[in-house]
């Protein structure tokens, strides 16, 4: 984020404010914590061409702190033109500087809206996006608005999109060979879909797998596993996922034992 770092420290003292400070030793471990975040924020260098440069505004790229701080920002923000426009979206979702609104244009038209928006600070440029045939994509969901005016969800891919994930035959370790299908099993059991945009989700995911070298039942091992782990969650005292980890492969040990003990009996 492009901020003045004024901006950035204000944001943090703001949000410090809202702490429960009962004591003057709390408020001195605050202030410095303080301290020290103007300090690392400070320390915004960067070289190229062998030659060393100094940001005046915005945070260091790759700075643990500026995700933190860039959060800080936009809660500040937030709360501050909800306060002085006259108007202000009925339904407003970030997702740090990704923002899904609604809007009642017959009260204030997007492009007025922006342009308040970006009057905040000229180094901060907000663009905007509009349904289109009503669908509007944010982040990885559709949203669309059907005939009756109410919202449908959809699993979103760019167009640029080759559904080319870590192949099988690399050699890359099982979990992060793994970590693709099941982003792509964890978002087809999470996100609100009709039962025809399952099914056409489930087939898509099955082809990926194919396509990257895996078995076609690698995919539905996935989603039994996932869904058991939700079913002891929902259905037992363990909560964490290391509880349920555990169980699951005390269920699989026993189903193993199981499986063995009636192949031998035939």
């Amino acid at each position: 984020m492009d901020l003045p770092a004024h901006v950035c420290e204000n944001a943090a003292k703001a949000t410090a404010n809202l702490l429960p400070v009962k004591s003057r030793a709390v408020q001195e471990v605050v202030n410095e914590y303080i301290n020290l975040t103007k300090l690392c924020m400070k320390q915004n260098c960067f070289q190229f061409n062998n030659s060393f440069f100094a940001r005046h505004e915005g945070t260091a790229m790759g700075n643990s702190l500026s995700p933190f701080i860039a959060n800080l920002v936009m809660h500040r923000f937030e709360t501050d033109i909800k306060e002085e426009f006259e108007y202000f979206p009925t339904i407003w979702i970030r997702y740090v500087d990704d923002i899904f609104a609604v809007f009642d244009t017959k009260v204030e038209s997007v492009d007025s809206f922006i342009s308040k928006l970006n009057s905040r600070f000229t180094s901060v440029n907000f663009t905007y996006e509009i349904e289109n045939n009503g669908q509007l994509p944010f982040l990885h969901v559709l949203v669309i608005k059907n005939n009756q005016n109410n919202l449908e969800f959809d699993i979103y891919r760019k167009d640029t999109s080759t559904l080319r994930y870590i192949p099988n035959d690399s050699h890359h370790c099982y979990q992060h060979k793994m970590a693709s299908l099941n982003l792509l099993v964890h978002r087809l059991l999470s996100f609100p879909l009709s039962k025809k945009r399952f099914e056409k989700e489930r087939k898509l995911i099955t082809d990926i797998a194919k396509i990257n070298g895996y078995s076609e039942n690698c995919v539905d091992r996935l989603i039994m596993k996932r869904r058991f782990k939700e079913t002891l969650r929902n259905s037992s005292t363990f909560q964490t996922d290391t509880e349920v980890q555990n169980l699951y492969r005390f269920h699989m040990h026993l189903n193993l034992h199981v499986v063995l003990v009636e192949f031998s009996k035939t």
